[in-house]
Formats: C-alpha cells, sequence, structure tokens
C-alpha cells in the first residue's frame, strides 16, 4: 500500500513495513543473498521507494509527505528488526538538509528524486572530520568511511572559509572516486569516497537546523537498534522455549531465565528512553537534543550487549554461519561507532547538562 499524506496512519504504516520486510528481506533473506551473490538491496530499494518512503520526510511541493519523526522513527524501527539492507538515513538526512537550504535551484534538481527513490545518497560515517574546501570552492581529499557505496551523491561535512557546513557532492564527475569497502556487517553497503577538486553543493544550516539534523541521525541509530535488539532477543527466547537439554527446555533453568529476564528489561527501558526522544522532537521541546543523544549512545550499546549474549544463549549454533545472530551482532557494532560513538554523545550529554545548571 502506497503511502499518502491525506490518509496516513501511524499503526497501519508499521503493519505495512512488518509485513513487507519479512516477505523481502529479514535475516535470512540477506544471507542467503549474501551467499548466493544476489543483490537483496536493490529489490528492497525498489519496493520502498514503491511505498513511498523515501518520499516521507520531503515537503509535499517536492512530491514529499511532509512526515515528522513519529513517522520515520517507525520505519527505522521496522528496517533494524529486520536487518534491512537499505540505510535509510542517507536519503533521509540528505532531503533534510537540502529542503532547509534556500536554493530552490537545488530543491527541485534532488528533492523529488529522492522522493521516487531515483536519487541514492552516500553519507559520510562520521561529522567530526570534514573535508576542507580551497579558496575557489573545491574539495580534495578522502572520507575513509561512508555508507552508500554506489551513490549519485555524497553527503559530507565541509570546512568552508572557517565554518563547519554540510555539503552535497554529486559523484557524476570524475573528480570523486566510490571505492566499496565490504566490513563485518553484510546489512550495509560500506565504502571509502576520495575527491580531487571536486565541486559541491553548499548546505549552510542555521544553528537550529544544524541541530535539527543531527537529532535525526541519533534517533535513525537509536530506532534501528531498538528494532533490532527486539527482534534478536525474540528469536532467542523462542529457542530456549524449544531447545531441550535433560530432558527439558533449556528456558526452565532459573540461570536463563534471569539473564533473559535482565535483557528484557534492558529492551524495555530502552523503547521508554527512544520512544521519549522521538516525541520530544515531534514536539520540537528543548530537551530534545540531550534525549536524543541519551538514546542514540544507550540504545546502541543495549543493541550490542542483548546480541552478544544471544550469541551465547543459542550455545553451539549461535557461532554458526547459517544462523541468524550474527547478522544482528555485527550490525549492533556498527550502529555503536556510526554518527559518533558512546562516548562522544555522554560527552555531549554531560556539557549540555553543565551549561542548563550554570544557567540556573
Amino acid at each position: 500500500m502506497t503511502m499518502t499524506a491525506a490518509s496516513f496512519d501511524l499503526d497501519e504504516l508499521r503493519a505495512t513495513a512488518r509485513a513487507m520486510l519479512s516477505d523481502v528481506s529479514g535475516a535470512a533473506a540477506v544471507r542467503r543473498a549474501h551467499d548466493s551473490g544476489a543483490d537483496v538491496e536493490a529489490a528492497l530499494w525498489s519496493q520502498v521507494a514503491a511505498l513511498g518512503w523515501f518520499a516521507a520526510p520531503i515537503p509535499e511541493a517536492y512530491g514529499g509527505l511532509a512526515l515528522g519523526p513519529s513517522a520515520l522513527a517507525i520505519l527505522y524501527e521496522e528496517m533494524g528488526r529486520s536487518v534491512a539492507p537499505v540505510f535509510a538515513p542517507a536519503p533521509f538526512l540528505a532531503a533534510e538538509a537540502i529542503a532547509a537550504s534556500h536554493d530552490d535551484a537545488l530543491k527541485q534538481q534532488w528533492l523529488p528524486r529522492i522522493a521516487a527513490g531515483e536519487a541514492r545518497i552516500a553519507v559520510a560515517a562520521s561529522w567530526r572530520a570534514p573535508l576542507r574546501a580551497d579558496a575557489r570552492g573545491r574539495l580534495s581529499g578522502a572520507l575513509p568511511h561512508i555508507i552508500g557505496a554506489s551513490a549519485d551523491a555524497v553527503l559530507a561535512p565541509v570546512r568552508a572559509r572557517g565554518v563547519n557546513i554540510l555539503g552535497l557532492i554529486s559523484t557524476e564527475a570524475n573528480a570523486v572516486t566510490l571505492t566499496p569497502t565490504p566490513g563485518a556487517d553484510m546489512t550495509r553497503d560500506l565504502g571509502a569516497a576520495s575527491f580531487d577538486n571536486a565541486a559541491y553543493e553548499p548546505l549552510p544550516l542555521t544553528p537550529q537546523h544544524w541541530g535539527e539534523f543531527q537529532n535525526h541521525a541519533r534517533i535513525a541509530l537509536a530506532c534501528d537498534s531498538l528494532g533490532g535488539a527486539e527482534a534478536i532477543l525474540d528469536l532467542t527466547i523462542a529457542y530456549m522455549k524449544t531447545r531441550e537439554q535433560f530432558d527439558r527446555p533449556i528456558g526452565s533453568f532459573q540461570a536463563l531465565k534471569h539473564r533473559a529476564a535482565t535483557w528484557k528489561v534492558l529492551l524495555e527501558a530502552t523503547r521508554a528512553l527512544v520512544q521519549s526522544a522521538v516525541r520530544k522532537c515531534d514536539a520540537g521541546e528543548g530537551d530534545r537534543e540531550a534525549v536524543s543523544a541519551c538514546a542514540k549512545f544507550y540504545a546502541c550499546d543495549a543493541y550490542a550487549a542483548i546480541a552478544g549474549d544471544a550469541v551465547q544463549l543459542h550455545g553451539g549454533i549461535g557461532f554458526t554461519w547459517e544462523h541468524e545472530c550474527h547478522l544482528y551482532l555485527k550490525r549492533a557494532k556498527l550502529n555503536q561507532m556510526l554518527f559518533g560513538a558512546a562516548e562522544e554523545h555522554m560527552e555531549r550529554v554531560a556539557m549540555l547538562a553543565i551549561e542548563r545548571g550554570a544557567s540556573r
């Protein structure tokens, strides 16, 4: 079912997303595609485009639906649940940055194409080391880690005239080289980008827009982690109910029940924090930066902990290539590092708390 702005329902969106992703994506499909060389990402991309998901954050004037954080959070969570190989934050973040620009020609060039799924955007995995523009406004240098090794443009931090901005760099020119760099996580299209006197479109964001952009990136990974953590915990509990030792399900052993219960408590705490961050961003509340930063590091760390112990709770089969456990664990470990590790977000939360206390 294609989404429209006029008839939109969050519950329906979740049901539709889960049904489609279970058919096209899912851990088993990703593993089979990797083993056979099939392109499950391309098949899923087509389905996502047909359903209108790429149009979700884009203003209606450019073919979008102008949906807010609550709708995007559902998509991120369900894609995390199914370890979907489409990295939705890349086109969504690019659309948000372009929509905040004052360049209408740039909006007309990119936003309708992103909404239709016709433009693929790679995104820098970290914002801490910007590319530097020379006096002529050209970029030379490299991004060692990007998500989207086959893209029409790269969204990256740029240092221009002493100011940090975002830059949209078209890959059509020979000045840009994208190189696939496969990593442990098979669900993400990882790569590197190099630039040799490359032109770019500057996207100077106001401090408010830059803050919202970062909040969006944090919440995207927090929601992805929440969905993945729930899926692997459900899978583990189901296994513990059927796997028997000493003529009893291993889930009946008290030590294992306590471990599963501990992860369930952690999962529900994560859900409460992530949902709070989404609501605050939706409502534009003043403390949304701190809460989104908390949600990012807490959810990603919870995902890694739950997925790591899921391997152990599955016993020998959890260590095999044929099982889904390793897909969730590898994705969780990458989520911890994307857009800043936990320590970076903890430091930002601490600084915000100090600033708030000093202002009283």
